[in-house]
């Protein structure tokens, strides 16, 4: 009997970088060692998060620290990319497995970054730093109720994907760090307006996608 394909095991992108990062895909995948398998590579990611809090707290002292965990960012993406990668070449079998490890790490590690945040901007801007990741969540949320609407994995919008996020936070880091973190503190409330209302787009344009499905199958 046939397996079932699992929707989720494909992903649909319209991310600037996403067909140069599957070309880069493809070509890297034969040549990972064989002791990093898909689960490693994937349970690699609750490492790189311990490392970005470290780098953050570590940045207290001295915020040059924070290009550590940029660093870090570079190398989470580049498991978190080949750990599906790995396992559709290898034949792995862990589809499910996959899909909800991974995507869970994914918003561990996200959480770290903010976290790290935290640790370094004043108690004032706090509050601000929280709208700024209430503002974030919102896009993985979409992208996650969106996946039973539209039986199919969409990531991205208006040209960003996880890699542009994670590109943007890397830019971000090197301006705290040129500027200083009270320049950062300043900015939250308008990097939170600025991600509220690509959200706005975001959830706008899903949901009239799920309003015509709905019509269209009421036909």
């Amino acid at each position: 009997m046939p397996q079932e394909e699992f929707p989720g095991a494909k992903k649909q992108a319209t991310s600037f970088t996403w067909n140069a990062e599957q070309r880069m895909v493809r070509a890297v995948t034969p040549h990972v060692p064989s002791f990093l398998g898909t689960r490693r590579l994937t349970m690699l990611t609750l490492l790189w998060s311990a490392l970005v809090v470290y780098f953050s707290w570590r940045s207290q002292q001295d915020i040059r620290w924070l290009a550590g965990a940029s660093g870090i960012l570079a190398a989470q993406y580049l498991t978190d990319v080949l750990d599906g990668a790995l396992g559709r070449y290898r034949n792995s079998g862990f589809v499910r497995w996959g899909f909800y490890m991974d995507h869970l790490l994914d918003f561990v590690f996200a959480a770290s970054v903010f976290i790290g945040y935290a640790l370094v901007v004043d108690a004032s801007a706090l509050l601000a730093l929280f709208i700024f990741f209430i503002a974030c969540t919102i896009i993985p949320v979409s992208t996650f109720l969106s996946f039973s609407g539209y039986n199919a994995f969409k990531i991205g919008t208006l040209g960003f994907g996880p890699t542009e996020y994670r590109l943007a936070i890397i830019l971000l880091n090197a301006a705290i760090i040129y500027f200083g973190i009270s320049a950062f503190e300043r900015a939250l409330p308008y990097l939170a307006g600025l991600l509220f209302a690509y959200s706005f787009v975001l959830v706008y344009r899903t949901q009239k996608d799920m309003y015509r499905m709905d019509m269209r199958n009421k036909k």
